[in-house]
């Protein structure tokens, strides 16, 4: 999956929007006080968030583009695990 990485300018870290499956996704990977994270979210076809209860989230993970492209893999593994493909 070709995913086109951004600099967050709020919070320094990195995002991306994906779609998977007809849903779409918000991921951010950032640094934060007492460890980094990894969150993605349910967004709208225009890539806005539409609840910030996150659907994924991945602690202590270093904040590259590497990283945040295999928690993405990774959460669109358990969505095909989850439906069954």
């Amino acid at each position: 999956m070709e995913l086109n990485i951004k600099r967050n300018p709020r919070n320094g870290g990195l995002y991306c929007n994906f779609e998977h499956n007809g849903k779409y996704y918000y991921a951010d990977i950032a640094y934060l006080v007492d460890y980094n994270e990894c969150m993605i979210f349910l967004c709208d076809e225009d890539y806005k968030v539409t609840d910030w209860l996150e659907l994924y989230v991945n602690r202590d993970v270093v904040v590259t583009e590497d990283c945040l492209r295999r928690c993405v893999e990774e959460f669109i593994f358990g969505l095909k695990e989850e439906e069954g493909e």
